[in-house]
């Protein structure tokens, strides 16, 4: 199933097109913002810089997530606090991203947003 709806929000920061602005954390929702997967809802798995790895647990799986650039996420502020040691310790599944994604993409469509 493909997350693209455009007229969700999923408690996504309005995006300024800068590196600078919130941090990004590991665990939080992310959407992409350019490339092929546009409108896609990801997990941030791993960071280094200005780049950023997301996994959503289907098509780009926690063994082979997707590098992005900052600038390229529209951030949210619903982080996964339950995975940010698995996250940081690179003991994440498929299966937890999968739940995490559909639990705070969830949220918004339970509350009429």
């Amino acid at each position: 199933m493909k997350n693209k709806d455009t007229n969700a929000d999923y408690g996504l920061l309005r995006h300024t097109g800068s590196t600078s602005g919130p941090e990004v954390q590991l665990a939080q929702l992310v959407r992409s913002l350019a490339g092929r997967d546009k409108g896609e809802l990801y997990l941030v798995v791993a960071m280094d810089g200005a780049w950023v790895w997301v996994a959503d647990g289907r098509g780009r799986g926690i063994g082979k997530p997707k590098k992005k650039n900052r600038r390229h996420l529209q951030l949210s502020y619903k982080v996964a606090a339950d995975l940010k040691d698995k996250a940081a310790a690179g003991s994440l599944t498929d299966e937890e991203i999968r739940g995490a994604i559909s639990k705070m993409a969830g949220e918004n469509a339970k509350e009429g947003k």
